[in-house]
């Protein structure tokens, strides 16, 4: 079987924010460890996103030890310091309920500015967590759309890019891990990445929405992007890039350069006869 190389380790400190290159990844019970254990909500409540808010993207969150800190499009920062969260309410992440803590007032004013709407920063409870979607896996995750990790491919990407309305970065993808070897396409008959030191489960295909039509960095849509990933990548009449995964507890973090070997669906069968 092939190795494969990981080539790109993401974190997004805040959902909907930009991204940021790591060079490791380690991971609790609810994912990669910093990754979007914050989330902003519309005055009812609801997760916001780049899909109906894409000046999401624009700003940029980092991690200076237990502080967040979040840079406005223009530049100017707002430090978010976790033990100012005192209040607790609940929130919605498309079908699930969850309880969560309040950033202070001035930070929602801060933030509610730049937006030009109400909105609460919000941030995860270890001790209430949100599980993942039960008919796919068992396990724990952030306030990623379902599942705590997404999993790219460079050759896919490769393959996506011939013909495409527009060039596609991988960055518009919003992966946590991106791997390079093997063939197009190839990782929809993966049940798993393996290295000496982490098992990655492949759970489903990640089916794609409107984020993926905006350039990174930018409000800058093509709406054609989604129809041709639909033409070249489409599961169940839906468009499809990258695949949802679960990863297990290790003590080590996983690196970026790190060696991976994929565990073929076909493969996962035998083996567990």
């Amino acid at each position: 079987m092939r190795e494969l190389l990981v080539t790109g380790l993401w974190t997004y400190p805040v959902k909907g924010m930009a991204g940021n290159p790591v060079a490791s990844l380690r991971f609790d019970e609810s994912g990669p460890v910093d990754d979007r254990r914050w989330m902003l909500v519309d005055a009812q409540g609801q997760f916001m996103s780049q899909r109906k808010t894409p000046v999401l993207g624009l700003f940029h969150a980092s991690l200076l030890g237990q502080q967040l800190r979040i840079t406005a499009p223009d530049g100017e920062q707002c430090p978010v310091n976790p033990e100012d969260c005192t209040q607790d309410t609940e929130v919605t992440v498309w079908h699930d309920t969850v309880q969560v803590s309040v950033a202070s007032q001035a930070v929602n004013q801060w933030l509610g500015h730049y937006l030009d709407t109400p909105v609460r920063l919000v941030r995860y409870r270890t001790d209430a967590p949100r599980a993942v979607n039960a008919q796919w896996a068992r396990g724990q995750v952030g306030f990623a759309d379902g599942f705590p990790l997404l999993v790219c491919h460079e050759e896919s990407l490769q393959a996506l890019n011939q013909n495409a309305p527009v060039p596609l970065e991988m960055a518009r993808f919003r992966p946590n891990v991106v791997v390079s070897g093997g063939e197009p396409w190839a990782e929809h008959d993966w049940a798993a990445l393996e290295s000496d030191q982490h098992r990655l489960n492949l759970v489903k295909p990640c089916e794609r929405c409107a984020v993926v039509t905006l350039r990174p960095g930018t409000e800058e849509r093509t709406p054609t992007v989604l129809r041709h990933i639909l033409a070249h990548n489409a599961i169940g009449g839906k468009p499809v890039f990258g695949v949802n995964a679960m990863a297990g507890l290790a003590e080590s973090p996983l690196m970026l350069g790190e060696i991976m070997r994929p565990v073929t669906r076909s493969t996962q069968r035998v083996s567990a006869t």
